[in-house]
């Protein structure tokens, strides 16, 4: 098992390697050049201006060439910094910190709220293949799958306001109230949700269509094993694989939604400091959020790949 995890870690160096030079490159090519924003905000005194504007582009060096400053950004990535905001020149680790909390907070409940359902009605859409109670769910999960999560999210705030009821738009840690930090999160991770339950679910009942017409199957109800044995001892643990798969390679689909739920919903997680840095122009900001949320998506795939292996055996000798 040491061997296989270690190997799995190996192979995720190149693709981090490569999600690093996607977002360097990104930023580089954009036309507008930093410095001149920057200097434009600070001062509109033409002598100062040009001092000012070398200096910007002697810190952040961009008065060398494109892979002089590659490695100049991946060795100070290696240190632990991924540089400082434009306008108060915080740095945008701390600024991704303070903000990650609100971000996994709403991830957890999501991942909770759609797991915990995909499976319920996945599990029994399988056992009443072809009913009315199957076609039934088939047709609200496809709907829950092809709604954008900014439209349910809209939706989540519009109808419920007909009734004169409008969710916190002030933020409350969770130590701090409890009772309203969960009042507000619910509500944007019931719809986040809704989106990755859709796909979920449809995955669960295939998986488990599947799983249910193997030998084994048959050979347990031929023992006389009650049904609530069968699907939870034989047929989930092995039908689950390719779900857990699955929901690995959907994360990309909840950090994305985050994003504008947040947006939606007046969260200060992440998904919001990327908003707010686009509509500024804080490039180190961006840099760093897209980074991050590259670097989650890689690392969350890896974790995929290892609990894989606990699950199946086999793949341990891939």
């Amino acid at each position: 098992m040491f061997i296989f995890v270690t190997r799995r870690m190996l192979m995720a160096i190149p693709t981090l390697f490569l999600v690093v030079l996607i977002v360097f490159t990104a930023v580089r090519v954009v036309p507008t050049d930093i410095a001149d924003l920057l200097v434009a905000e600070s001062t509109t005194t033409q002598g100062n201006s040009e001092a000012m504007k070398a200096q910007i582009r002697k810190e952040l060096y961009l008065d060398r060439a494109l892979p002089v400053q590659f490695v100049f950004y991946t060795t100070s990535l290696l240190k632990g910094d991924i540089g400082r905001s434009a306008y108060d020149q915080k740095p945008v680790a701390s600024k991704i910190r303070e903000a990650l909390p609100v971000t996994m907070e709403m991830a957890l409940l999501a991942i909770t709220l759609s797991t915990s359902m995909a499976l319920v009605i996945g599990i029994m859409s399988a056992l009443r293949q072809d009913t009315f109670y199957d076609y039934g769910i088939r047709v609200v999960t496809t709907f829950a799958f092809a709604a954008p999560v900014f439209w349910i999210g809209t939706l989540a705030i519009v109808l419920p306001a007909r009734w004169g009821y409008f969710p916190p738009l002030f933020f409350a840690p969770f130590l701090e109230n409890p009772i309203a930090n969960l009042q507000q999160f619910l509500v944007p991770a019931t719809v986040v949700a809704l989106n990755l339950m859709g796909s979920v679910s449809r995955m669960v009942r295939s998986s488990m269509l599947e799983v249910l017409r193997q030998d084994y199957i048959r050979t347990a109800y031929a023992k006389g094993l009650q049904t609530k044995v069968v699907i939870m001892r034989h047929a989930l643990r092995n039908g689950f694989i390719p779900v857990l798969t699955f929901l690995g390679l959907q994360l990309s689909n909840l950090l994305g939604g985050s994003v504008i739920i947040e947006s939606v919903f007046a969260l200060p997680g992440v998904g919001t400091l990327t908003i707010n840095a686009i509509r500024t122009k804080d490039y180190q900001v961006i840099q760093g959020c897209v980074l991050f949320f590259g670097a989650i998506v890689v690392f969350m795939n890896l974790a995929v790949d290892v609990a894989y292996g606990f699950i199946d055996p086999r793949m341990r000798r891939r």
